[in-house]
């Protein structure tokens, strides 16, 4: 039998200002403008990197790595998040409903942008490779010295590693940029068009309507 919540309160304001029930998602309080914003302002690994590098990068990263038809499940695999957070992977593991939630949440959300839900395997394999170069990048060394760092040949372990890759897998070589949250938003939000250009015609088409063609003011905000 499923768990049971309650969900009285179970419900936020989204950067949009739209009333979000966690429990029960309504896919018309999904947009892509708060799923954006909301993963470009969390960092990963709960912000205990050496820079601050947010969700929306590392979605971005992934979305630029993956084949043609794996780019925007790559791009939206952890939509989720902006609702959820990014709970670090080894407490998510442990917190059975939150992984019944967060899997009903992921489920809408493919619904909603048109997703082949379950993910593609190559977002899973992706997805835990370029762990390894987030660690190298932007994570302190918790072996003895020397620290994994990037080289111009590659990538350089701890001694403790040196017979094969952690974890068995190769790292992606991804680059990150460590974007500022406004810069990974704008990213994230470009590579969605890209996917879904008719909605960017859609959203310039609404943003013009909007707007006072004699002197730029925006309706909504004027008055009239």
């Amino acid at each position: 039998m499923p768990p049971q919540f309650n969900n009285d309160f179970g419900w936020i304001q989204t950067y949009s200002g739209r009333r979000f029930t966690l429990l029960d998602p309504d896919p018309d309080t999904i947009v892509i403008e708060d799923i954006a914003h909301a993963l470009a302002n969390q960092c990963r690994y709960a912000g205990h990197c050496l820079r601050f590098y947010s969700v929306a990068e590392h979605c971005r990263i992934l979305w630029e790595l993956a084949p043609d038809h794996a780019k925007f499940a790559c791009l939206m695999h952890d939509a989720t998040e902006a609702y959820l957070i990014d709970v670090p992977r080894s407490i998510k593991e442990q917190l059975k409903e939150y992984k019944t939630i967060e899997a009903k949440l992921a489920k809408v959300i493919a619904e909603k942008f048109d997703i082949p839900y379950p993910w593609p395997e190559e977002v899973h394999e992706l997805d835990g490779r370029i762990l390894l170069d987030e660690r190298a990048q932007n994570m302190a060394c918790y072996y003895r010295p020397p620290c994994p760092v990037i080289q111009p040949t590659g990538y350089f372990w701890c001694d403790d590693e040196a017979d094969g890759w952690p974890f068995g897998v190769e790292p992606l070589y991804a680059r990150l940029r460590f974007y500022t949250p406004q810069q990974a938003e704008e990213k994230f939000l470009e590579a969605y068009y890209e996917e879904r250009p008719n909605e960017r015609v859609r959203r310039d088409d609404a943003a013009s309507d909007d707007v006072d063609s004699e002197d730029g003011r925006f309706l909504s905000h004027s008055g009239g």
